[in-house]
């Protein structure tokens, strides 16, 4: 198993959950990566969001621009809370 790190992984998930199989293990894997992957993918849609809308409309008016980003943020997380997060 010293070539390959996904069977070192699921070596190590098998010793947590014993009582599961190999495509369980292998299974849970790929859904915490697929879970971790959207969140960066949405941090980064808001960032990018808030980088566009600054440039495009709010230049020079700092205040204007505070309120917006404090608005795109709590959107997002209000998205995310409602649709997003896992129970």
């Amino acid at each position: 198993m010293s070539g390959n790190p996904t069977s070192q992984v699921l070596a190590e998930q098998c010793v947590f959950f014993p009582k599961q199989n190999v495509l369980n293990s292998l299974s849970y894997i790929l859904t915490k990566m697929g879970r971790q992957v959207a969140v960066v993918l949405y941090v980064v849609t808001m960032a990018a969001i808030i980088v566009g809308v600054d440039f495009a409309f709010f230049r020079s008016r700092f205040w204007e621009r505070l309120t917006v980003n404090i608005g795109v943020v709590l959107v997002f997380a209000a998205f995310y809370l409602r649709f997003l997060r896992r129970s």
